[in-house]
């Protein structure tokens, strides 16, 4: 039998939706997927070692990723949870900006 051979690509494409004035990230969606559909899909493949994938991340993603891992990624959903507070605890957010 013939050996049929498949390339499997997955392109990552993400809007950019840091807004350039205020700096901040209008939605989640960059960092929800990278937590949760990004890195799990490359996890994935360590059960397959047999199974070969390319992963193909646009520039645009690369950066807002890179500026929630150096912490300089705001948006409005990262900032309710981070400033939720229960009483007598500190809030990590603030004490780490100032």
């Amino acid at each position: 039998m013939a050996q049929l051979r498949v390339v499997v690509l997955w392109h990552q494409h993400q809007p950019f939706y840091k807004d350039l004035v205020t700096g901040q990230y209008r939605l989640p969606w960059t960092r929800l997927h990278a937590l949760k559909d990004y890195y799990g899909m490359v996890k994935l493949l360590e059960e397959f070692p047999n199974v070969h994938q390319t992963f193909n991340l646009v520039p645009s993603l690369i950066t807002q990723i890179q500026d929630y891992v150096s912490g300089a990624a705001q948006d409005p959903f990262l900032l309710v949870a981070f400033c939720h507070r229960s009483a007598g605890s500190t809030n990590i957010f603030w004490k780490r900006k100032t």
